[in-house]
């Protein structure tokens, strides 16, 4: 399974911080593109631990930062895609 396919598939069980996700990919720049391609896609939101949405003009910036209070929500698309 791609570690695109692999993320959606572990997010169906909630959300999870960020770094847990980038785990799943080779390297740091597959996942950044990886990542991105999905949340313009709407598969997924990045949220702070409040449950505030990044902004898209965010996305990148925030997810090069590797901060800890970042995590990923699936959405009704992203579990669409896996089903």
């Amino acid at each position: 399974m791609s570690p695109e396919l692999e993320a959606l598939d572990q997010l169906l069980g909630g959300d999870l911080p960020a770094s847990m996700i980038q785990r799943l990919f080779a390297d740091n720049d597959h996942f950044l593109t990886a990542m991105c391609a999905m949340l313009t896609a709407e598969e997924i939101r990045l949220v702070n631990t409040d449950r505030t949405a990044i902004q898209r003009w965010e996305w990148s910036h925030a997810l090069a930062m590797q901060c800890d209070s970042l995590r990923f929500e699936i959405t009704d698309a992203g579990a669409d895609r896996i089903r």
